[in-house]
């Protein structure tokens, strides 16, 4: 079993040390983790999300040491928007020895956080029209090897109205997407952080991941996007169970940005 969205102190909205999220891995029974720290890329040049890479690779490099042979630990990275800053991202990705790299959208510009933004009076459509597109274009420019939550927006959506959405205006969308994710040998992951609250669906959903089998897609991953230790690995079988459900037999992992697969 593996959890490959995880965040630790290193995140701006973390706070667990390495050792700990490995602790309570171990416990889970996991055999396998990927740190994925948030790296947020901007549109404005001027401004830099400082990270400490460093730290962040000493700290795995030493807990690889204190548990090999229990506990597989890999060094991930969720980049959001690496669009909006090709240059800045890709020199990111090579000069630090990530095996895995995670491309998510939290913001549509600088200025439109999706996580912040006030609902009332959106046309949810339309954002996600929006959202999808801009998928899309992330898809088709940046370096990565998974897209991270495709269906982000329905969280905060459902949050404030409390309806989920009708995914079947953007099949056609997802359909594109999927064939740009497939033909670039990348991915999509399911996303378990919503099972245990009140949304009570992973992103994306049962039926939009039966669409991306469908359409040929075979590079899946798994994570909680867990901020604290005691989510870590929480809904990972919950995530299988879907995957199966959607015709998966298999999920990915990563070694230096290599997949392999697991059965499942």
């Amino acid at each position: 079993m593996f959890d490959y969205h995880i965040h630790s102190k290193y995140s701006k909205d973390g706070c667990e040390k390495i050792i700990t999220l490995c602790e309570e891995a171990i416990k889970k029974g996991l055999e396998e983790i990927a740190i994925t720290d948030h790296y947020e890329l901007y549109q404005n040049p001027s401004v830099q999300h400082c990270m400490d890479f460093k730290g962040l690779y000493e700290d795995i490099k030493n807990c690889r040491e204190v548990y090999k042979n229990i506990l597989s630990i890999k060094m991930g990275v969720e980049m959001g928007q690496p669009h909006h800053n090709l240059d800045l991202a890709n020199q990111t990705i090579l000069h630090h020895p990530f095996d895995f790299v995670m491309a998510s959208i939290h913001k549509l510009t600088d200025k439109f956080d999706i996580g912040i933004c006030n609902f009332e009076g959106i046309d949810f459509n339309k954002l996600y029209t929006d959202y999808l597109n801009a998928l899309i274009k992330m898809t088709q420019t940046a370096d990565f090897d998974i897209l991270g939550h495709l269906t982000y927006p329905a969280r905060y959506y459902f949050a404030h109205s409390k309806n989920y959405p009708d995914w079947t205006p953007f099949k056609s969308q997802f359909e594109y997407l999927f064939k740009e994710l497939i033909r670039q040998d990348k991915g999509i992951e399911i996303n378990c952080s919503e099972v245990f609250k009140p949304m009570g669906r992973t992103m994306p959903d049962l039926n939009i991941l039966a669409l991306y089998k469908e359409c040929g897609g075979k590079i899946l991953t798994i994570g909680c996007d867990s901020h604290r230790h005691e989510f870590l690995g929480s809904a990972t079988n919950d995530g299988i169970k879907v995957a199966q459900q959607a015709g998966f037999s298999e999920i990915t992992k990563y070694t230096n940005r290599i997949p392999t697969f697991s059965k499942i």
